[in-house]
């Protein structure tokens, strides 16, 4: 791979961490007020729909099955994310 086309996808992986980290910001504050069994009914719910949605947003139908791949690991990453920000929650302080 050539230099240009290298430092390319290095800014374009920047600003995909940035975004993540953006996203799980929001995940934090939605995760909040939910209990686990809210945050499971959820997930099956917004899962399937979230995919499908996010994957219209690909213009190329070439990158469609990637780009819905991609959503689901995001997704399942959230997930797990707010299931362990509810165990801190659940656990009562150990200072």
């Amino acid at each position: 791979m050539d230099e240009k086309a290298a430092k390319k996808l290095d800014a374009l992986d920047a600003k995909i961490v940035s975004l993540f980290e953006q996203r799980m910001v929001i995940v934090k504050k939605a995760a909040a007020g939910m209990t686990k069994r809210e945050l499971r009914r959820e997930a099956r719910q917004i899962g399937e729909t979230a995919a499908e949605k996010a994957t219209g947003y690909a213009c190329n139908i070439c990158t469609i099955a990637y780009t819905e791949e991609l959503l689901k690991l995001m997704l399942c990453a959230s997930c797990k994310y707010q299931i362990r920000l509810l165990r801190r929650k659940a656990e009562p302080c150990k200072c």
